[in-house]
C-alpha cells in the first residue's frame, strides 16, 4: 500500500512539473508579439505608430507589415518588452495573418468605430476568423478589440465641435452597444456556416472536396445551446477606446500591459 502510494504520488509530482514545462515552453515560444490586425481603415497603423514613437501619426493605409518593439508597464511600474506586428487589412492578405497568429501571445483587433454601423458584417466576419483560428481558440490567446476613432462619433453627436470626446460614461456605452451587436452578428454567422457545414452531403466530386477542406477549419465559437456572448469564449476578451489620430491611446497602452502580463 505504501509502494502504491509513493508511485501515485510520484505520478502526480511529473504530471505537474510536466504541465508546468509545458506551460513555460508555450510561452516562450510565442515570445512578446502582438498583432494588430483588422479591416483596412479601421486606423491599425496610425495607432502602431503612435504606440511607436508616443505621437499622433499621419492616416495611411498600408499594404504591408510593419513590425517594431515598444515598452510598456506591469501594475508594479516594471517595463516589459512587446513586439508588435501592423497586419494590412485587405482581404486579399488574410492568409499573412493566418501565418502570424501562431506566433503571437496577443492579439489588437482594430474597429472603426465611426463607421460601424455599415461595416459590422465584415467585421464580424473577421474576427469571426481570428477567434476561431486553432492557435487562438487552444492557446486561450488573450485577444483585445480596440474602437477606434471615438473622437469622430464624439462629433457626431456634439455636432461641428471639432475637440469634441467622448465622455468615460458614452465610451463605455459605446463598449456596451458594439459589444452587443458584435455578439448578435457573430451569433448569426456562426449559424449560418455550421449550415454550411452541414450541408456538405449534398455536393459530389471536386466541390465535395473544396467544401470538405474548408470544414476542416471550421470552429462554433461559443456555447451551441445559447446565443452568443464573448463570455462564453475560453479566450480573454477584453473592449477599450481609442483615438489615434488624437494621440488618445491610453487604454491601448494599459491593455497592452494586460497581454504583456497574462
Amino acid at each position: 500500500m505504501l509502494l502504491n502510494g509513493t508511485i501515485g504520488g510520484i505520478i502526480s509530482l511529473c504530471a505537474i512539473v510536466i504541465t508546468f514545462i509545458l506551460l513555460r515552453w508555450r510561452k516562450k515560444n510565442v515570445g512578446n508579439r502582438v498583432a494588430f490586425v483588422g479591416l483596412s481603415d479601421s486606423g491599425k497603423t496610425v495607432l502602431f505608430h503612435q504606440l511607436r514613437l508616443g505621437k499622433p501619426w499621419p492616416t495611411q493605409m498600408s499594404m504591408r507589415e510593419s513590425e517594431d518593439d515598444i515598452l510598456v508597464t506591469d501594475p508594479r511600474g516594471k517595463p516589459l518588452s512587446l513586439h508588435i506586428l501592423d497586419m494590412p487589412g485587405h482581404s486579399r492578405l488574410f492568409y499573412r495573418v493566418k501565418e502570424v497568429l501562431p506566433t503571437v501571445r496577443g492579439v489588437l483587433f482594430v474597429v472603426d468605430a465611426a463607421s460601424f454601423g455599415e461595416n459590422k458584417q465584415a467585421v464580424a466576419e473577421y474576427l469571426y476568423d481570428v477567434l476561431a483560428n486553432p492557435h487562438v481558440s487552444k492557446n486561450r490567446v488573450p485577444v483585445v478589440l480596440v474602437l477606434n476613432k471615438t473622437d469622430e462619433v464624439a462629433r457626431r453627436k456634439e455636432g461641428a465641435n471639432e475637440n469634441a470626446a467622448l465622455t468615460e460614461k458614452e465610451g463605455e456605452e459605446l463598449v456596451e452597444h458594439m459589444s452587443t451587436q458584435l455578439a448578435n452578428e457573430i451569433d448569426l454567422l456562426r449559424r449560418t456556416r455550421a449550415g454550411s457545414h452541414g450541408s456538405m452531403s449534398d455536393l459530389s466530386g471536386s466541390r465535395a472536396a473544396g467544401a470538405a477542406a474548408a470544414a476542416s477549419d471550421f470552429v462554433f465559437l461559443g456555447d451551441q445551446k445559447h446565443s452568443f456572448a464573448f463570455s462564453q469564449l475560453a479566450n480573454p476578451i477584453r473592449f477599450c477606446c481609442a483615438s489615434a489620430q488624437r494621440g488618445e491611446a491610453d487604454q491601448v497602452q494599459k491593455a497592452l500591459s494586460w497581454i504583456a502580463t497574462r
